[in-house]
């Protein structure tokens, strides 16, 4: 992992925990807070980061595949037949080599390594954004399941009212048997509800905590409904969607593959070497030296006949690689298009239904206020308070849940287009 990446995660985590309030030994956790919670907890994710540094580490390899080969020699020692003691001979040798055509076949293997590292790139973004998608499609559930608890926790304590109140009336004289024990079955099937609520609620929490790392958390359950203040979705350029980038890159790496098998067939191998050797013999007791200076320069070239029916079967190949690829890629273009404006489709859909939802509520409201002055004054029952109550919890949580599935689809479509945040700002 580069340096300065590892310092921006350490120091987002850092600034995240810093920010955390710490409630009766609880954190709490905002949306944002997420990507760097995530990072810091998934092992796949430090996993593939490894991976993809060591791949752009391995990546220089090529390059120096394309120096020359530069060798130097030196030996010295007696000579024969010598006779004198201090006879002696020393040698210096240096070569060079270097294969001109073939160095054609380094370049397009960097290249193609280079593709091959822009693929493995988008990868780990597009398997970033989809843990980060699960975690916050989970954060989304839990402050469903957390309305959806206090919702049964309110209807509860409404249902028992009710019951206790029909029983008083019950002991007086105005109420029947079957008044009693229908208020009793609807306190029982509100104990129910509470306790399925709370059990969904606690499992959501713990599979959230899983991803995050945390295990005791509390949520940010207001500034998330600031994400809804526009009504429709923009439309993106399809062609930059990373799936369809990936798909292009793809038949990118093939394609230079092919060009490489083609020059392959058509041009020979071709290498020159020099080498210069360098004698230098002593004969003391002849009092006289000898030197021997040997330069040489070889051209080889080589091509390989049948060997070009191989490569010619692989230039074949390589074509309906690429016709496949292309098919796969208009095919993708019309998938993700149409799953793009879809999901903008029932965005927009449901946006307007949540404003009429709205609206249904500010009635709903004004009813209950009416009810209440009515109870007050003696014409309206306490049962029928207490039922009109709990319609306009339930109308408030139904608006609660619309735009929860509002926020799950602006970060399906962040997704779809490769930032999960991109409609959460």
């Amino acid at each position: 992992m580069n340096k300065k990446y590892k310092i921006f995660y350490f120091l987002s985590f850092f600034l995240i925990l810093s920010n955390i309030s710490f409630l009766s030994g609880q954190t709490f956790i905002r949306v944002e807070d997420i990507p760097a919670l995530v990072r810091s907890n998934s092992f796949f994710l430090r996993a593939k980061k490894q991976e993809l540094y060591l791949q752009k580490i391995s990546l220089y390899r090529p390059v120096f595949d394309l120096l020359p080969d530069l060798k130097f020699e030196y030996s010295g020692g007696w000579t024969e037949p010598v006779i004198s003691s201090d006879g002696w001979a020393h040698r210096f040798n240096l070569s060079t080599s270097w294969p001109f055509l073939a160095n054609a076949t380094r370049i397009y293997t960097y290249r193609i390594q280079l593709a091959l590292l822009k693929s493995e790139e988008i990868n780990y973004d597009l398997n970033e954004q989809s843990e980060f998608l699960n975690a916050i499609n989970l954060y989304w559930d839990a402050i469903r399941t957390t309305l959806l608890y206090e919702t049964a926790v309110s209807n509860e304590v409404v249902s028992k009212t009710r019951l206790e109140f029909v029983e008083l009336q019950k002991s007086v004289g105005k109420a029947s048997e079957q008044q009693v024990l229908t208020a009793n079955a609807d306190y029982d099937n509100a104990l129910y509800n509470t306790a399925s609520s709370l059990a969904e609620r606690d499992l959501v929490f713990f599979k959230l905590g899983l991803l995050i790392g945390l295990t005791n958390f509390e949520l940010d359950k207001n500034k998330w409904e600031n994400f809804l203040s526009e009504e429709k979705i923009e439309n993106v350029d399809v062609e930059k969607l990373p799936q369809i980038v990936l798909k292009k890159n793809e038949i990118q790496i093939l394609r230079l593959q092919r060009e490489d098998s083609f020059r392959q067939r058509i041009l020979p191998s071709i290498y020159a070497s020099f080498t210069m050797d360098w004698w230098e013999r002593k004969y003391a007791y002849k009092n006289w030296t000898s030197d021997q200076f040997t330069p040489a320069f070889s051209v080889g070239i080589s091509y390989p006949i049948f060997e070009k029916n191989k490569t010619l079967d692989e230039i074949r190949m390589l074509d309906l690689k690429i016709k496949k690829a292309e098919n796969e890629l208009t095919e993708i273009i019309k998938n993700k298009t149409t799953e793009f404006k879809s999901l903008q489709k029932e965005y927009e859909s449901k946006y307007k239904l949540m404003k009429v939802s709205e609206h249904r509520l500010l009635s709903a409201e004004l009813v209950t206020s009416s009810m209440r002055e009515s109870y007050r004054l003696g014409i309206t029952s306490l049962v029928d308070l207490l039922q009109t109550e709990k319609d306009l919890r339930e109308l408030k949580r139904d608006l609660v849940l619309l735009k929860i599935e509002l926020v799950k689809l602006r970060s399906q479509l962040g997704y779809l287009v490769g930032d999960v945040f991109k409609y959460l700002k």
